[in-house]
């Protein structure tokens, strides 16, 4: 009977969080797909139409990561719909989906708190999801988005679809510094989410490799073990022959470059910028250094903050010109991807933290409020996403409430 209980419980709640999620995310995407004209969603679709019509019309640099493209293009012949409409429901699915792997994750920690267990985790993944960068110069500039570094961005249609995918093999990837070994399964499981992340596009696997490498090299330093056989097989060569596939696609066929162009990107968009990166990693930056100590044993973290600082660096000192020149800023989308998981992993390692000594500190506060203030700043930025149909400013908060009222 309690078996039954805990079963209908848990459903129940995972029924209120898909509700929510798609409270939030099909306004959203019905926006982004049917209203806005300036975004980015609207041309992937077309990509799928010519891609079941005229395929050799498509850029390399599309071609190199097609996984959206498919799957549009597979609903558009199973179910006989437009690809915007296809493009609308494997989006609304990829967002209601990251949001059950946090629940998931959050759920796991908190399980020892009882009966609220279920909401809480219910409410700490919503916020997840909306948490946004700090826009503390707005008045200045007017900027909401431009020369921060986004969390939970709603403009651009690869970046979500690759971030429940990015989140699934960051976990996956912690196995490597697990005392357990882990079996093939798990090897076959970290190699799918891999391959199909790196194929929705590469932010993050051009994160996560590097960071991947500099901490084995500090473990075998400190003579600590390490998972090999997950590690070359459900990590390192499915990564890297997907990378080199892509890069002889896209690069192989003169469409674009890499290059070392420190601030170029940047400060295209905005100046400012040192204000600007600060305002973005509050809550992260601040809650690792109120639990210092514990933060620099717990692999998690470790690996979690190098992806983001060379996130990070890619998209400060970095650009890219395929499918366009150094203004598509394509490298910002390391940063995104990195900053998100890096938020979830500090909030996961916070809940650890505070279940674990079982009291509120002073220092907690802090970090409630710095958490507090994102989540206020992706509210605001969730209602200028459904409202203002271009990313390049803001004029006034009332003028976005005007527009918005006006949908």
């Amino acid at each position: 009977m309690k078996l039954k209980t805990f079963h209908i419980k848990n459903i129940t709640y995972l029924g209120l969080l898909a509700a929510i999620l798609l409270l939030i995310y099909v306004p959203a995407m019905n926006t982004m797909y049917f209203d806005h004209t300036k975004q980015e969603f609207t041309s992937h679709a077309l990509f799928a139409d010519q891609f079941l019509t005229s395929r050799e019309t498509i850029s390399p640099h599309i071609l190199a990561h097609p996984f959206l493209l498919l799957c549009e293009a597979g609903l558009m012949v199973l179910f006989n719909v437009p690809s915007t409409v296809a493009g609308f429901f494997i989006l609304t699915l990829a967002y209601v989906s990251l949001g059950l792997v946090i629940y998931a994750e959050v759920l796991k920690r908190l399980k020892v708190l009882g009966k609220w267990t279920e909401l809480i985790s219910v409410g700490i993944t919503t916020a997840l999801m909306i948490v946004a960068q700090i826009p503390v110069l707005l008045p200045v500039d007017r900027h909401i988005y431009f020369g921060y570094i986004g969390i939970n961005a709603y403009n651009n249609s690869t970046l979500n679809l690759l971030k429940p995918f990015a989140l699934v093999s960051f976990l996956y990837t912690l196995k490597i510094f697990s005392e357990t070994r882990p079996g093939w399964k798990d090897i076959l499981i970290s190699a799918v989410f891999m391959i199909i992340g790196t194929l929705a596009k590469p932010n993050y696997v051009i994160c996560v490799l590097p960071a991947l490498g500099l901490y084995v090299l500090y473990r075998l330093y400190r003579r600590e073990g390490l998972q090999w056989r997950f590690m070359i097989w459900g990590i390192i060569v499915p990564a890297c022959a997907t990378l080199t596939w892509q890069y002889a696609i896209n690069y192989g066929a003169g469409s674009g470059g890499i290059y070392f162009a420190p601030l170029l990107v940047k400060y295209y968009y905005s100046d400012m910028l040192i204000v600007k990166f600060f305002a973005s990693i509050l809550f992260p930056l601040l809650a690792t250094r109120l639990y210092i100590r514990m933060a620099s044993r717990d692999p998690k973290m470790i690996l979690a903050w190098l992806c983001f600082i060379i996130g990070a660096f890619y998209s400060y000192f970095m650009s890219e010109t395929s499918g366009g020149n150094y203004t598509m800023g394509n490298f910002d989308w390391s940063a995104e991807v990195s900053l998100f998981i890096l938020f979830v992993v500090v909030t996961l390692f916070w809940v650890e933290r505070l279940l674990e000594k079982k009291r509120w500190e002073k220092k907690d506060t802090a970090a409630a409020l710095a958490f507090a203030l994102h989540l206020v700043s992706g509210g605001i930025y969730y209602l200028y996403s459904l409202s203002v149909d271009d990313y390049s400013r803001l004029d006034s908060l009332r003028r976005l409430l005007d527009v918005f009222g006006k949908k």
